[in-house]
């Protein structure tokens, strides 16, 4: 679904896929199973990191005695491909996940945010975890509450809460 419209839910579903970059990378036999691991252990921030600097990317300023600007070499990373096919692999997974759970019906789909799905009914949890199942995804699925769409300026404002009440605040362009 696209939101072209405010409206209220009072409950929607989600089914987030664990370490989804980590998994792409060793389902497609790119990492070990030993850094796979090593990697789920790390808290959130620090397993994007690792995976994020697969793709880092920086610049050397090279100064003459004059002290003016004499180069700049930009330094990639050869292992930066690593990274972007764990991104493509997770938005091909979570395009699949979508058309397979909602192809009869595409007003319980709501919106996927990288890695996870939100949706309507409890119904479509089924076809989504037998997919990732499937293809060896790992996932966790939670309930929400008072699912709150709200127009913007240039964007919907998309508000919910999980279940220890903790507030979820998403900015999700509009369809223009």
């Amino acid at each position: 679904m696209l939101f072209r419209s405010e409206f209220f839910i009072d409950e929607i579903w989600a089914v987030d896929i664990s370490s989804a970059y980590a998994t792409m990378l060793f389902n497609a036999g790119y990492i070990s199973e030993k850094t796979f691991t090593f990697i789920q252990k790390l808290p959130k921030l620090e397993r994007l990191a690792s995976i994020g600097m697969l793709a880092r990317n920086k610049k050397e300023f090279i100064f003459n005695e004059q002290g003016e600007l004499d180069e700049v070499k930009e330094i990639v990373s050869p292992l930066e491909n690593y990274f972007y096919f764990a991104v493509q692999e997770t938005a091909r997974v979570m395009s699949e996940a979508k058309n397979i759970a909602f192809s009869d019906d595409m007003n319980e789909y709501l919106f996927t945010w990288v890695d996870c799905i939100y949706f309507r009914s409890s119904e479509r949890i089924k076809p989504i975890t037998d997919f990732f199942d499937s293809i060896n995804i790992k996932y966790k699925i939670s309930k929400y509450s008072q699912f709150l769409v709200q127009r913007k300026k240039k964007h919907f404002s998309v508000t919910f809460f999980d279940e220890k009440e903790k507030k979820k605040i998403f900015s999700v362009p509009l369809p223009s």
